[in-house]
């Protein structure tokens, strides 16, 4: 458990630290750069340690708490794939054009995206039988919605039927994550 309380510190402290690189490489480029291809990808490429960086903390906090760590791990780690198959693409060059390069980077950006949200309403510690059933119908809701956007990416196309229904879906995961932390704040009890 030690090692993932390390972990969850080392990568909050890389995420300052290349966001502050990210910004002082932007200065620098704007002030006194060309934009060649060299500076553009050494700014992608903080950004996307940033970016990358701040959604695995969700995943690393529920492997440090102990609770929920295949679902931690599952977070943890696609964000990390994903920082690996986006680097590939700055640096290797014209991989987009890659359909199946595409699909799997984009269905570990969903599953990154998806279970790191999971896993961020997972760090609720209430009790409350309202609260927890929020939780879990939300949890649910992002799963669905995930799988809908995973086919979204492999197949050709969502069934016209489908849109609707998916848009109410989204709606209701947003009005569930929104409303947790206002739940959990009057109706939760902490541990």
């Amino acid at each position: 458990m030690g090692n993932y309380l390390r972990s969850t510190k080392i990568v909050s402290a890389l995420v300052m630290i290349f966001l502050v690189t990210s910004a002082a490489l932007a200065i620098f480029i704007i002030l006194f750069g060309d934009f060649d291809g060299a500076e553009v990808k050494i700014l992608l490429s903080a950004v996307a340690f940033c970016g990358c960086g701040i959604l695995s903390l969700p995943g690393l906090n529920l492997i440090e708490r102990g609770t929920f760590k295949s679902i931690g791990k599952v977070a943890a780690g696609a964000s990390g794939l994903f920082l690996v198959l986006v680097l590939f693409l700055i640096w290797s060059g014209d991989v987009v054009s890659e359909n199946l390069y595409f699909k799997v980077t984009a269905t570990v950006f969903v599953i990154g995206i998806s279970s790191n949200h999971s896993a961020l309403l997972l760090l609720s510690r209430s009790k409350n039988k309202v609260v927890s059933g929020c939780k879990w119908a939300t949890i649910s809701l992002i799963i669905v919605v995930t799988l809908m956007l995973i086919y979204i990416v492999w197949g050709e196309d969502l069934p016209e039927a489908l849109h609707r229904p998916l848009a109410v879906i989204v709606i209701l995961d947003v009005l569930g994550t929104l409303s947790l932390p206002a739940l959990n704040r009057f109706m939760g009890k902490h541990k």
